[in-house]
């Protein structure tokens, strides 16, 4: 890639864009757990590493964690969801349904998401020489009001 274009790349990367009403909430609600994460693990041999980000070849881009918590020999994945309303199943999709006029959302197969995200952190691991880890990976709502399928809870 040329100078001027990478350089226009930095450029458009810096754009900064405002964030939806929900982004707002979602940054928000990573923001408390992370101190109430902080708080509860202080003093243990625990490790919080909240919103990492590992390179993703399959997608040629980037994926998420938004927590991984750490201790000798376990590692928990958390994915946070800050999502109300109620939520339902398509097959292996969830979509949240939201109070009219609101159109409902379609967000996938968030279980199969959350171990490809895993699948990626091996990946990245080992690939800087890391040893393979025991992990367990589990998708926690923020929100105390969603309507959870059993599916999800």
């Amino acid at each position: 890639m040329s100078l001027t274009r990478r350089l226009a790349a930095v450029r458009r990367n810096q754009q900064r864009f405002p964030m939806s009403d929900g982004e707002v909430a979602g940054r928000g609600a990573e923001q408390s757990a992370t101190l109430a994460l902080a708080r509860h693990i202080s003093g243990t041999a625990w490790r919080m590493h909240a919103g990492v980000r590992v390179p993703d070849p399959l997608h040629k881009g980037r994926r998420e964690l938004d927590f991984i918590l750490t201790a000798p020999d376990l590692a928990l994945v958390l994915e946070l969801k800050n999502w109300a309303g109620e939520l339902v199943m398509d097959g292996a999709k969830v979509v949240q349904l939201r109070r009219p006029p609101k159109a409902p959302v379609k967000h996938g197969d968030l279980i199969a998401d959350l171990d490809h995200k895993l699948t990626v952190l091996r990946r990245f691991n080992a690939h800087h020489g890391g040893p393979d880890f025991e992990a367990q990976t589990f998708i926690v709502f923020f929100n105390r009001h969603p309507r959870l399928p059993d599916a999800l809870q």
